[in-house]
């Protein structure tokens, strides 16, 4: 068996679970990861997603501050192309313009006013939003993590799986729109999502959206 996950975080204090700290997942590591195993599948006898950090990940008592409001169900829909790949021994073709993307929601070196610290190996992990695009054909990928155009980027992306990364601004949010022909051919904005510069809780974990 081998072993693939997006992403880990626990902040238990010392009083309770004594569980504080990261597994880093940054680089895109849920996607590189699968790519891995898919090279080595005729190795591998199955794989097993090990954590996924959401609400209905089993029990996990008094998390509510660091899992509600941080949806992954989108993780569910980038897993289940690289599983197909996994069984299939090939990748689908891509046939639709879809664009995922994950953040935490606040700097790394932000203190929180809570009696948990920050959790270990905190200072690993990068102030970074990751995309992952599924292109049917060469676009143009427009990041906005704020309302000022100076904070907005352009990238000119090939057809197939591409990873991008951008840096985050304080009391910004996400919004990832694909042009081709100056037509928008994908747009993902995270929904209630906010970079915010002093948190009320240490919160490593990971806000995901795609595109429909």
């Amino acid at each position: 068996m081998a072993a693939v996950s997006p992403w880990f975080f626990t902040h238990y204090g010392p009083d309770s679970w004594n569980k504080n700290w990261i597994y880093r997942a940054d680089d895109w590591l849920f996607v590189r990861r699968w790519e891995q195993l898919i090279k080595m599948r005729n190795s591998v006898d199955f794989v097993q997603v090990i954590s996924w950090n959401a609400s209905f990940q089993g029990a996990q008592p008094n998390s509510q501050a660091w899992v509600d409001g941080y949806p992954h169900e989108a993780w569910l829909r980038l897993n289940s192309f690289f599983s197909r790949a996994f069984k299939d021994g090939i990748y689908p073709r891509i046939v639709k313009d879809v664009i995922f993307v994950w953040a935490r929601p606040h700097p790394k070196g932000a203190i929180a006013n809570e009696g948990v610290p920050r959790p270990e190996k905190w200072e690993l992990t990068d102030d970074l939003m990751w995309i992952v695009v599924f292109a049917t054909a060469p676009a143009t990928i427009k990041i906005q993590t704020s309302n000022s155009k100076a904070c907005t980027r352009h990238v000119d992306i090939e057809a197939g799986v591409i990873k991008l990364s951008s840096p985050l601004e304080i009391g910004g949010g996400i919004k990832v729109v694909m042009l081709r022909d100056d037509l928008v051919m994908a747009e993902c904005t995270a929904i209630g999502y906010r970079f915010e510069e002093r948190p009320g809780v240490h919160n490593f974990n990971a806000f995901v959206a795609a595109s429909e």
